[in-house]
């Protein structure tokens, strides 16, 4: 749901609950802690792309398909039990990434969370292409390497493993 669609007490609780999410993590970081980083990271991104009920809470199942998908994915449609959604960065990724931060403010963690977070829908055998290609839970050494093509683009562990996404604007 846009922001413009949401009544204005609603667009403000979800504001407040996005805020108290990115509060969530600064105190977790602050604390060398990252045990429930998952849940605080996936309802900000919820909250901050408006993927809420009515009454304001974080619904992760609107994210499938709304979001980058593959084909086979689209194919499949959002009931598809061979379907999944899930991050595009690696959640160990974002979370290094986090912890490199120096007493990060709320602004930082919430621009490198804008530059990280993403979801992608594939299916259950591009989930096995990931895994086959070693890139389940990290991202290849081009990610890391600022002279290939691949240098910090989130897509690339699907691009090396051969999964095609397309992003919809729904």
């Amino acid at each position: 749901m846009k922001y413009s669609e949401m009544s204005e007490d609603l667009r403000t609780k979800v504001i407040e609950s996005k805020n108290l999410e990115l509060n969530h993590i600064q105190l977790e970081l602050s604390h060398g802690r990252d045990n429930h980083f998952r849940q605080f990271v996936d309802q900000w991104f919820c909250y901050k792309n408006g993927y809420v009920t009515s009454t304001g809470s974080a619904s992760w199942s609107k994210i499938i398909l709304n979001e980058w998908y593959s084909e086979a994915a689209l194919e499949e449609g959002p009931k598809g039990s061979i379907v999944q959604k899930e991050h595009i960065v690696p959640l160990n990724v974002i979370t290094e990434t986090l912890r490199k931060l120096r007493i990060p403010s709320i602004d930082e963690i919430e621009d490198t969370l804008i530059k990280t977070v993403m979801f992608a829908t594939i299916t259950k055998e591009e989930n096995q292409l990931l895994n086959d290609a070693g890139l389940k839970d990290s991202m290849p050494a081009e990610y890391y390497d600022q002279t290939s093509d691949l240098y910090k683009d989130p897509l690339a562990r699907y691009k090396k493993a051969g999964i095609s996404l397309t992003y919809t604007t729904k």
